[in-house]
């Protein structure tokens, strides 16, 4: 009996290991402040960090029309109003397929520019 506990707690343990190595970027997110310099639509960015860095960044958690589609326009103009030119603080969660990273995007108020977005129904 107490062999089998043995056994089954070191197979515990070497699933919890192997679950740790194999989802690093799960565990941790990177946060950065960068100034918002550029609006492609609702949910894409293109901003500086203070070390001079430019980066592509995507909203985390929603979906905004693009530009030719329907409200593609006001979403856009939403995302300026709230985040164009502001200093915010980003919460990487990866990059997507076109090397944008993926990430939270809090307002200087705390709140997510995402969440902001989705109550005035500019996203979902």
């Amino acid at each position: 009996m107490r062999g089998n506990v043995k056994s089954q707690s070191r197979l515990i343990a070497a699933g919890a290991l192997i679950l740790i190595l194999a989802v690093p970027k799960l565990a941790f997110s990177e946060q950065f402040i960068a100034r918002v310099f550029g609006v492609h639509d609702g949910d894409s960015l293109r901003v500086n960090t203070d070390g001079g860095r430019t980066m592509r960044v995507r909203l985390y958690g929603v979906d905004c029309p693009e530009i030719k589609q329907p409200y593609g326009i006001k979403a856009r103009a939403l995302t300026r109003q709230l985040a164009f030119g502001r200093l915010l603080t980003f919460e990487s969660k990866g990059k997507d397929r076109y090397g944008r990273i993926i990430a939270r995007v809090y307002l200087l108020t705390r709140k997510m520019l995402a969440q902001e977005l989705v109550k005035a129904g500019a996203c979902w």
